[in-house]
C-alpha cells in the first residue's frame, strides 16, 4: 500500500525548490520582466523594486542561489 505524501501545494512537501531565495540578505520573489526584446523571470524585492547589478542590469531569478 502506498503512503500518501499530502498536497503538492504544501511547502513542506515541495523540498528545496520551494525555499525563499535571498539577494544580499533580502528576500526576493520571481516576476516576469518584459523589457523591449527581453523576456525572462527577474527577481524583485518585497518592496516592489527590481533587483539589479551595480551597472544597471536586471538579475534573473534563476541565477540567485
Amino acid at each position: 500500500m502506498a503512503v500518501k505524501k499530502g498536497s503538492k501545494n504544501n511547502i513542506a512537501n515541495r523540498g528545496s525548490a520551494a525555499r525563499i531565495k535571498e539577494y544580499q540578505g533580502k528576500p526576493v520573489k520571481p516576476v516576469k520582466l518584459i523589457n523591449g526584446g527581453q523576456r525572462f523571470m527577474a527577481a524583485q524585492f518585497e518592496d516592489g523594486k527590481l533587483v539589479s547589478t551595480p551597472d544597471g542590469k536586471f538579475v534573473p531569478y534563476a541565477s540567485i542561489e
